[in-house]
């Protein structure tokens, strides 16, 4: 039993030769000590193992043999096992350093093994930080390689750019060169004009002195004929004052093109207006006409209104008076007569006229002249019918009626305003309700005459009419159709009752035709005796309404004549200036 467990314990499989690396690595003091010492190791361990197995051969040949013989052999067999077991206590003493030697190799392996992969991860990690830093440093030397080939580029360019300058500067050198030159020649040539240059300084002088004396000159003239014109427009202004006379005044409207071929003129100095139209063989001619005032397409409204000021001025000291607006449709009447109501500069007569009246009245009253009341009434002649204003658009129609020497008409609106800002808004109402239409001749056209009454109760109990007239108008150039020619017709027919009332008021003859029409029903206390009359005249300076103009102009020159006589009621012949 003892030799089957002995033999369990040595019996094992020879170990396998060490395989030596050849990866060509050169090997380190402490790695070749380890393996020297390991293959001493190694080879003690070989010998042994031969010594056992050879041992064991000849245990196992003697067992077979005593088995064979005889009893005597079995006593020389116990001494021989005898022999091998102390055999076998000298191996066991032998091997045991060894295998304590190969246990310290074996540790000495393992720990240097440890210090091999430790040393190995080190590099590793070594070898992965110089890789990206090479990955970093690629990418930079690959920039640097792009911003070298840029700087390159523009270095490049600035050579090209300081051959180009100095090409220029030379191009430069070679002017300045011949500019000195030429500069050379100008002096020289120079040199013998100087005394020409003193003789024409001394002309420009003289020319100069003579100059400011013609200056002077002109403007002593222009004094002068600005002291006769005015002189004469005073004894102008006594002269209708003593007829009576109805006052014109032509406004030239703006045209509504620029590029639009004009056909008339006008002198504010003068008065005189001047008119290019065809006659009837197709020839052009020129027509003249003679106003009291004329203004043409600059004039603003304030100047509009400064010919109308005094008119108010009489109407305020106790005098009846008129002004209305007469043109054909689209040449600016309602545009002078009402303008902009919001607009400070672009307010027409209606609304200036207001304010004098009431600036007047509180004048009057910081200097002790008892006040008056303003009444207002806004009435609007549309197809021969009169139309109340002030009143909602239901109101029935009224009628003109002669009362002793005053017009009235029942049941319209008389509305007491205590300032201009209600008279105002009162206007701003009847401006609303008044009838406009769109015709091929006006975007906004006046579809009737729109009178406003302004009377002063007081002492004197006058009244003063605004009157802003639809235009005249050619259907054929308007293209009215329907209800728009039924107003048309209407509108030139109370035009033309206003004719022959002018016509009839300049034959002076005993008949006036005031009730042929509502319009001039409304108008008759302002063209009687004693009234301060003024008819605004607007005219279109385009070549396409020169038929109209003409017209218009001609109607007012026979209104200018017109007489109205004083307010006794005598009418004066014309006085000879």
């Amino acid at each position: 039993m003892a030799t089957d467990a002995r033999r369990k314990r040595v019996v094992a499989p020879p170990p396998e030769p060490l395989v030596e690396e050849e990866d060509g690595v050169e090997k380190s003091p402490l790695m070749q000590r380890i393996e020297k010492r390991a293959e001493g190791a190694i080879a003690e361990f070989k010998d042994w193992l031969r010594f056992v197995w050879d041992g064991e051969a000849d245990c196992e040949g003697l067992r077979r043999v005593g088995q064979c013989f005889s009893p005597t052999r079995a006593g020389n067999k116990e001494k021989h096992e005898t022999e091998l077991l102390e055999r076998e206590m000298r191996v066991e003493s032998g091997v045991l350093p060894l295998v304590k030697a190969m246990e310290e190799a074996v540790s000495v392996a393992e720990s240097a093994s440890r210090d091999l992969d430790a040393h190995t991860e080190r590099t590793r990690t070594l070898a992965t930080e110089a890789l990206s830093r090479a990955q970093i440093a690629e990418k930079l030397l690959g920039k640097a390689l792009v911003h070298l080939s840029e700087l390159q580029e523009a270095y490049s360019s600035m050579e090209a750019g300081r051959s180009k300058a100095q090409q220029a500067r030379q191009a430069m050198e070679e002017r300045l060169k011949d500019a000195q030159a030429n500069e050379k020649l100008y002096n020289e040539a120079l040199a013998g004009k100087d005394e020409e240059v003193e003789r024409l300084r001394r002309e420009l002088e003289d020319m100069t002195k003579a100059r400011e004396m013609a200056d002077e000159r002109a403007s002593k003239f222009e004094r002068c004929w600005e002291e006769e014109m005015r002189q004469r427009r005073s004894l102008q202004e006594t002269v209708f004052a003593l007829q009576g006379n109805i006052r014109i005044l032509c406004r030239i409207k703006p045209p509504c093109s620029g590029n639009a071929r004009k056909c008339i003129a006008a002198s504010s100095m003068t008065g005189e207006v001047e008119l290019e139209n065809a006659s009837a063989d197709g020839r052009m001619q020129l027509s003249k006409f003679e106003f009291s005032y004329a203004l043409d397409e600059k004039a603003s409204q304030t100047d509009v209104y400064k010919t109308v000021s005094p008119l108010v001025g009489a109407f305020c000291d106790g005098a009846d008076a008129c002004v209305f607006a007469y043109g054909q449709t689209g040449s600016g009447k309602t545009h002078t007569m009402q303008g902009d109501l919001a607009s400070e500069g672009q307010r027409g007569v209606f609304a200036r006229a207001l304010d004098d009246i009431f600036l007047h009245a509180s004048t009057r009253e910081a200097g002790g002249i008892p006040a008056y009341t303003v009444t207002v009434t806004m009435l609007e002649v549309y197809n021969d019918t009169v139309r109340d204003l002030l009143a909602p658009a239901s109101a029935s129609l009224l009628d003109v009626k002669m009362g002793g020497s005053r017009v009235r008409v029942p049941g319209a609106t008389e509305l007491a305003v205590g300032d201009a800002e209600q008279a105002m808004r009162a206007l701003e109402e009847g401006k609303r309700r008044r009838a406009t239409a769109s015709t091929g001749m006006n975007a906004d056209s006046s579809r009737s005459h729109m009178v406003l009454s302004v009377r002063l109760s007081g002492k004197s109990n006058n009244v003063l009419h605004l009157v802003d007239l639809a235009g005249s108008e050619r259907v054929q150039r308007s293209g009215a159709e329907g209800t728009q020619l039924c107003e048309a017709q209407h509108i030139n027919r109370s035009l033309s009752a206003l004719g022959d009332v002018v016509a009839a008021l300049q034959r002076q003859e005993r008949h006036i035709p005031y009730r042929n029409s509502k319009l001039t029903s409304l108008l008759q206390e302002g063209l009687r005796p004693g009234s301060k009359v003024m008819m605004l005249v607007c005219v279109a300076p385009e070549s396409c309404s020169a038929r109209e103009s003409l017209s218009t102009l001609g109607f007012a020159q026979r209104a200018q004549a017109v007489m109205l006589g004083s307010p006794d009621g005598k009418k004066r012949r014309p006085v000879s200036t």
